[in-house]
């Protein structure tokens, strides 16, 4: 939005992005207590669907994002340094960690866009689809997880995945065999296995 940034250079504050309820917050991380870090605290899957120019704040949002799929005329790119910025709310973090130190450090520097088959192939997005195919992948995605998983599994499985990337490898083997032993005493691990044993479709309830 050049007109924010706009308002900005001409020293008028621009608007401040929502947060997540105050409450809820409160009780996370300090890592994830920010404007835009706090989906990964979040329980459920958040599924990016990337469509034409993700650029600027629209990329920063986007690496906080568990699933990237983009269509084939998606552009991505952090584009700071060519406006005399540098980078914001935490990419500095993420991005080394989704594509590597070195592309992440080349696209921060030069704030060149990358088209989706190179976002796709540095693993920046998880697929690259037909524009007119983007939502409905999107959408099957989502419908797979919900109909075919366990809402408490992916819960824990997207809570170890983030909170490791603060630990060392002897405290994720210890968390992980936690957290797995717990989900053995749940309802939805006794209901999957009978699924697959009685061949018909799990019912999961989450708990």
């Amino acid at each position: 939005d050049m007109g924010a940034l706009s308002n900005i250079a001409a020293g008028h504050a621009g608007a401040r992005t929502a947060d997540a309820p105050d409450e809820w917050l409160a009780a996370q991380r300090a890592d994830y207590r920010t404007s835009y870090s706090w989906p990964l605290a979040l329980n459920t899957p958040v599924i990016g669907a990337i469509n034409g120019a993700c650029v600027g704040l629209g990329f920063t949002t986007c690496l906080y994002q568990d699933i990237r799929i983009a269509s084939e005329n998606a552009r991505m790119g952090l584009i700071f340094t060519q406006r005399g910025l540098a980078i914001e709310h935490g990419s500095s973090w993420m991005l080394p960690r989704i594509i590597g130190l070195a592309r992440a450090t080349e696209l921060a520097i030069t704030g060149r866009l990358v088209d989706a088959n190179e976002a796709l192939e540095m693993g920046l997005v998880n697929r690259v689809v037909p524009q007119d195919k983007l939502m409905a992948t999107v959408r099957e995605i989502a419908s797979g997880i919900a109909t075919k998983c366990s809402p408490l599994g992916v819960a824990q499985a997207k809570k170890m995945i983030y909170q490791h990337l603060f630990t060392d490898l002897a405290t994720g083997v210890r968390d992980d065999d936690a957290s797995m032993e717990m989900m053995t005493h749940s309802e939805d691990f006794k209901e999957g296995v009978e699924a697959f044993v009685e061949k018909r479709a799990p019912r999961f309830t989450g708990k």
